[in-house]
């Protein structure tokens, strides 16, 4: 066995390709809505279905969703008042949580649809900003 003295000196790099979820961060940074799909469609997907515990696939769905349950709360950082919302995209089985620009429209029943990237070089998954 080697002395410790020996060691060697080592250095990782690392860079996070998101996997299965690739497909759905491309899409937001687009303003698409890609999910998946076995029986039942989800956004944002799953690698398994909670129903029939399938492998789901990759599917696009529409862009255009619908508010289903809704805060609104102030900002104190930039005085302005923000909400968050879930929202059930196309025919996914799933909500959503996006954050909404035009806080003062954000109500139940409220139809909303995703947005490119305005800041790219942001984390993906600052991309689900809804108008």
């Amino acid at each position: 066995m080697p002395d410790t003295h020996d060691l060697l000196t080592v250095s990782y790099e690392y860079r996070h390709e998101y996997g299965h979820l690739r497909a759905f961060f491309d899409g937001l940074a687009e303003g698409r809505a890609v999910g998946s799909h076995c029986d039942r469609r989800w956004f944002p997907p799953r690698r398994l279905c909670n129903g029939c515990d399938k492998t789901t696939i990759d599917t696009e769905l529409s862009p255009v969703g619908c508010i289903e349950f809704v805060t609104i709360t102030p900002d104190p950082d930039c005085q302005d008042v923000k909400a968050v919302a879930l929202a059930r995209f196309g025919t996914a089985c799933n909500l959503a949580t996006v954050t909404v620009r035009a806080a003062a429209g954000a109500v139940v029943g409220q139809r909303l649809r995703l947005s490119p990237a305005e800041n790219p070089v942001s984390h993906p998954g600052e991309h689900l900003n809804a108008q």
